[in-house]
This record gives structure tokens, C-alpha cells and sequence, in this order.
């Protein structure tokens, strides 16, 4: 397990130091970013999500999901789109309430689509448009290595 640690650290310091083609203005971001002082920036929850469509095909409203989350016993609820823009529900409560939180929203009628340990971020950055496009090819860089399963950032979404 150590070995496969070192081997990704390799690789994702390597992707942090590779400058982009001969585009001026890209430069080195730092190696301190590897380390596990990131963390602070993000809580370890539990997350359930669900089919954000009620029964007459509509997208289930916000006051609904959260009187919803409220009777679930989950602490928040986003709407957010799956990968195919498909409306979903996001159950946000402590790990050690999950498996009730899930099992509440189901007996509720709502529709299970995965459930588990997600990092939320609990302080948001804004990022210049340059920062920005660096973040991107960087996360999809990362996201690309075989043996990244999931990458999670806090950068805060202009829309």
C-alpha cells in the first residue's frame, strides 16, 4: 500500500511540474499541495444520492428535498445534475448516519442512486479565469491517471 502511495505521489508531482506546450504564463504550482495539509479544507460526510424526479417526472423542488432531508435526518440537501444532466438530490449527513439517512429517504419513496463517504469542502476559493484553466488541466490530468479513483476540489462555480 506505502509502495502504491509513493508511486501516484511521483505521478502527481510530476503533473504539477510539467509546464503546458509553449504557453507563456503557465508556471510550476508547488509540491506542497500533495500534502495532506489540503484536507482541513474539506469535511469527510456521508453523502446519498438520489433521483431528483418525482413521480409525475418533475424535478423535485427545494423546499420538498429539504423538508425531506430534514425527516431523513441528513444536515443538508443540494441539486445538482448527474452525468447526463439528469436532475439528482444529494443527502448530505455525518458518516455514522448514513445507512439511516439512506434507509429513511427510501422508505420516503426516493430513488437510491449511490451512496458513500464524499469529501464536501467547507471553504470555497474563487479563482481567476487563468487560475482557472490551470485547475482544469490539471484536475483533468489527474483525473486521467489510472490510478486516481475520484478527485475532489473546492473551487467555487461562477454559475
Amino acid at each position: 500500500m506505502q509502495r502504491l502511495k509513493e508511486r501516484i505521489n511521483q505521478k502527481l508531482q510530476h503533473m504539477l511540474c510539467m509546464k503546458e506546450g509553449d504557453q507563456e504564463g503557465h508556471h510550476c504550482l508547488l509540491r506542497g499541495v500533495l500534502c495532506d495539509g489540503a484536507r482541513h479544507f474539506f469535511d469527510k460526510k456521508g453523502v446519498v444520492i438520489v433521483n431528483g424526479l418525482n413521480s409525475a417526472n418533475q424535478a423535485v423542488e427545494l423546499d420538498k428535498a429539504l423538508e425531506i432531508a430534514i425527516e431523513a435526518g441528513a444536515e443538508d440537501v443540494q441539486q445538482t445534475e448527474d452525468d447526463d444532466e439528469k436532475p439528482v438530490l444529494k443527502f448530505i449527513c455525518e458518516l455514522s448516519t448514513l445507512k439511516t439517512v439512506r434507509e429513511k429517504l427510501n422508505s420516503l419513496g426516493m430513488q437510491t442512486l449511490s451512496v458513500g463517504p464524499e469529501f464536501i469542502p467547507n471553504v470555497l476559493v474563487q479563482l481567476s479565469d487563468m487560475d482557472l484553466e490551470a485547475a482544469s488541466l490539471l484536475i483533468n490530468k489527474i483525473d486521467n491517471c489510472p490510478d486516481v479513483v475520484r478527485v475532489y476540489d473546492n473551487i467555487e462555480s461562477k454559475n
